[in-house]
């Protein structure tokens, strides 16, 4: 059977847990739901690999595992949940004025 669906913003509590999923799509493939974590940027700034002077630009680790973080817990009260997960976990990232420009 092909399942086509997909969620946004769902919410996930336990007696002691309260998360809340930006997206879940069923993965037809694994049986199983793929996780995605949205992050949003309003800045053209971030796009860029490299600074004024040429030089790479610093990777923000902290928000990186940060990011890491949330969707790891966000999975894990979900699966307390009953929700089975495919194996691939996916944090994305979105630029606000695109996707605001883009809708209208």
């Amino acid at each position: 059977m092909n399942i086509n669906l997909s969620y946004i913003r769902l919410y996930f509590s336990t007696d002691e847990y309260f998360a809340a999923a930006d997206v879940l799509k069923w993965n037809n493939e694994t049986n199983a739901y793929d996780i995605y974590e949205i992050k949003m940027s309003s800045t053209d700034d971030e796009d860029e690999e490299e600074t004024e002077d040429g030089k790479p630009k610093k990777v923000n680790r902290k928000k990186e595992e940060q990011y890491e973080y949330d969707l790891a817990f966000q999975t894990n009260v979900a699966k307390l949940c009953g929700v089975t997960f495919n194996k691939n976990i996916s944090c994305v990232s979105i630029e606000v004025m695109s996707v605001w420009a883009n809708s209208t």
